[in-house]
């Protein structure tokens, strides 16, 4: 995720933590499409449901309804979760109430018409874009909900904010609005308080995820709203967590990447190969592989910072088969008139035609074509992030690796064998494109050590 000073300034907000119990991982539900079911009261009325049942789902119905209104959220079952949450917190766990709840909000969302996905109009891209893209379909681009939520994405691409920020930034503030009960322009301190409060404690999530929240509600009131979100510094912090990171042997490494399908085995060697995080090896253009200088170029990495890495000789003949077969490709979006590839956008509007040139195509693209989520344009993406992701998890299982095997111990690995091949702890930080060395020290818990293996006193 791309780092912004206002975002900085907010991780160290407040003057001392209060320490919560263990952290662990939140996830988010995926968002679900907006349901439109405005004469819900007459399929309710004309239901086979008893009379009483009927009563207490049309309350159950408009409460919901009106609280989706007030929060500024769509009709979808993220936002019923969310208004089932608040209504347990502020009204007790009474199971006999609460199943009413539940059954009333599945019956609206079983008997709702299902939401169908819209194609961009004219409108929303340019002629060109709208003839050369023809009927790919998709749904309107985040920012088409609630006024406040506009606000939000607007600021957001002013400031050329990474669509992964904008997603997270928009998820926070959607489940802050849910905690609130309303909308969010009108927070005050305490309410920020109260929300990372219940992040820590029935939450339990991990520091860094309370930071994420954090860095949301900041930049929502200084970027968004342009004031001071006031004193809540006394939150409660969730407890920081020390994990040791999942290193791969050279072996399990050689078991992973002969699991993988051939369109894998390639990208995860040179993940490994040159110390790259998923997101970086998926966005790689062809002009980041410098193979006269031996190096990747990333471009954009964490922090909006770009670096060179290694790039490993002993992938250069099979790269330079894969972008032959890419190159196929790639011609044959030219002739079939496609869009061209993502541009950053101060970068697209100053090379218009960039975005067509092969130097700017991905290494790894996508075999399907898709609808860009903030144009609505019709373009090849590269990898996502979540195939590669999957594939690879499944690699590990069908090679027998007990470790939980995710791209990113590709990245650990390549920074331990280095330190124990007896790289400095400097250099492998610049490599991995580390802020503080602090980071990259964590490596050297996992590292076998040059002196031999450390022996349990047990086997003395």
């Amino acid at each position: 995720m791309r780092n912004s000073s206002p975002r900085d300034k907010s991780e160290t907000h407040g003057n001392g933590p209060r320490k919560a119990g263990s952290a662990g991982s939140a996830e988010f539900a995926p968002a679900d499409p907006p349901l439109s079911f405005p004469r819900w009261a007459e399929a309710l009325a004309a239901s086979s449901l008893p009379l009483r049942e009927r009563q207490s789902y049309a309350i159950t119905l408009r409460w919901y309804l009106s609280f989706c209104k007030r929060s500024g959220l769509r009709v979808n079952k993220a936002s019923a979760r969310g208004f089932l949450d608040q209504a347990i917190r502020k009204h007790g766990k009474d199971e006999f109430k609460v199943e009413s709840w539940r059954n009333a909000l599945r019956w609206f969302f079983r008997t709702a018409p299902k939401p169908t996905t819209k194609t961009p109009s004219k409108s929303a891209v340019s002629d060109m874009n709208a003839a050369t893209h023809g009927d790919c379909s998709s749904e309107a681009p985040i920012g088409a909900g609630a006024d406040w939520q506009q606000l939000l994405v607007r600021s957001v691409r002013i400031r050329q904010f990474s669509y992964q920020t904008e997603k997270t930034y928009l998820g926070w503030m959607r489940r802050f609005a849910v905690h609130l009960g309303g909308d969010p322009r009108q927070a005050e301190a305490n309410d920020l308080r109260s929300f990372l409060d219940h992040l820590a404690l029935r939450g339990r999530v991990a520091a860094s995820t309370q930071r994420q929240a954090l860095n949301a509600l900041v930049f929502w009131h200084r970027d968004v709203l342009g004031r001071e979100p006031g004193d809540f510094s006394d939150y409660l912090r969730a407890a920081p967590s020390a994990r040791i990171p999942v290193v791969l042997s050279r072996r399990e490494l050689e078991l992973l990447f002969d699991a993988l399908p051939d369109n894998r085995r390639l990208p995860a060697r040179l993940q490994y190969g040159s110390g790259l995080r998923a997101s970086e090896l998926l966005r790689l253009r062809v002009k980041d592989l410098d193979f006269d200088q031996g190096h990747v170029v990333v471009r954009g990495g964490k922090g909006d910072k770009d670096r060179a890495t290694p790039l490993p000789q002993a992938l250069r003949p099979a790269l330079e088969r894969h972008l032959e077969e890419v190159q196929d490709l790639y011609e044959r979006d030219r002739a079939e008139g496609r869009a061209g590839v993502w541009m950053p956008p101060g970068l697209g509007r100053k090379y218009p035609g960039a975005a067509r040139e092969w130097g700017w195509f991905w290494v790894f693209p996508s075999r399907q074509i898709g609808p860009d989520p903030r144009s609505g344009i019709c373009r090849r993406h590269h990898t996502l992030p979540r195939v590669y992701q999957r594939d690879v998890a499944a690699a590990a299982r069908q090679a027998g690796l007990a470790k939980r095997v995710t791209p990113h111990a590709l990245r650990h690995s390549f920074a331990t064998h280095l330190l124990e091949a007896g790289v400095s702890l400097r250099t492998v930080q610049d490599l991995l494109g580390h802020t503080s060395i602090e980071t990259t020290r964590i490596y050297l818990h996992v590292m076998r050590r040059p002196d031999g293996e450390l022996t349990s006193p047990l086997d003395l």
